[in-house]
């Protein structure tokens, strides 16, 4: 509610800056939309707000653009103070610079007053304090991901024919999601907690022409789930049982592109090539149990790499044929 109320008074902050641009020799145009809305059992069914906030409350959309010269400026908030809501804040000078800042948040919602006869709910340890033949004491819940992704973007010329571009982002998933598992004895469904947070960076940069483009890129992202495993109470034999839940990882890819035109027989020519890699470590000390008999290492190692390059040439020697070779 507090972040809710934040970008909600942000955005109206920016009506009276709206009128102070409109005052200088520029184009302006904009809107502004606000709304009160009453909604009767929408808690009933996560179906119909599996990927929306249709909820009570105050909501409302700004658009802003401002163009002086060869220099623009953009806002667009839509669903603000909803649990979908958007902002997009853009600008740049034609032929020289763009850049954008943006936050997106929307809801996964999958299942409203969900029960178990688990405690710890939102936890990686899970116990049983009441009889699981007793529905009416277990715990009431919502199966609910909220996903927030934010971050900037900039691009820009360094001179004609070249160019870069630097993006940076960050994405949260916070929640529960069901977990089923088990083994021969029975089979049990319990919320897993989602705590994951995801950075990106992203780089590339080149040259393009009428008769050629080169392009190199880059991306490094990294992962990170702050629970490694969940620890749960079997209740068909009473003992205590530990999943593991997606690691922490990291990962690379740098790839390259070419595009050359207008060469001998009409002939164009497309070379792509990239490399990648995901890595993570783990260690069963991780998993706050001891380590099973006869294992020779308690710590893991992955590392997966991938490579791919493909190249095509497309001509037309006569006006009656066209060949590709790749």
């Amino acid at each position: 509610m507090k972040n809710r109320s934040l970008l909600l008074a942000t955005a109206l902050l920016l009506l009276p800056a709206a009128g102070a641009l409109a005052a200088d020799d520029a184009d302006v145009s904009g809107s502004v939309e606000l709304g009160i809305r009453a909604v009767d059992d929408q808690d009933n069914s996560a179906k119909f707000q599996e990927y929306r906030d249709v909820d009570d409350g105050v909501f409302g959309s700004l658009n802003l653009d401002y163009f002086k010269g060869s220099y623009y400026f953009g806002v667009d908030g839509k669903n603000i103070g909803l649990d979908d809501q958007s902002y997009l804040f853009k600008g740049g000078s034609f032929g020289q610079f763009d850049y954008s800042i943006f936050y997106d948040e929307i809801p996964h919602n999958l299942s409203f007053g969900a029960k178990s006869f688990y405690s710890g709910i939102g936890t990686n340890m899970l116990t049983i304090n009441v009889d699981p033949d007793n529905q009416a004491a277990w715990n009431s819940f919502d199966y609910s991901v909220d996903r927030k992704k934010y971050g900037a973007e900039v691009s820009a010329s360094l001179g004609s024919p070249f160019f870069i571009d630097v993006g940076v982002s960050r994405e949260e998933k916070d929640g529960l999601k069901p977990l089923g598992t088990g083994s021969f004895s029975g089979q049990v469904e319990m919320p897993e907690p989602v705590d994951y947070e995801t950075d990106d960076l992203t780089i590339a940069g080149g040259f393009g022409s009428t008769e050629i483009m080169f392009k190199v890129s880059g991306m490094i992202s990294s992962f990170d789930n702050d629970n490694k495993f969940i620890s749960w109470t079997n209740p068909f034999t009473s003992s205590t049982e530990v999943n593991t839940l997606p690691p922490d990882n990291d990962y690379g890819k740098i790839g390259a592109n070419l595009t050359w035109r207008n060469l001998p027989m009409m002939s164009s020519l497309l070379v792509n090539g990239s490399y990648s890699n995901i890595s993570n470590d783990f260690s069963l000390n991780q998993l706050n149990m001891s380590a099973p008999s006869g294992l020779n290492q308690t710590t893991f190692d992955g590392d997966v790499s991938y490579a791919t390059f493909s190249a095509s040439l497309v001509s037309r020697p006569i006006d009656q044929l066209n060949t590709r070779l790749f």
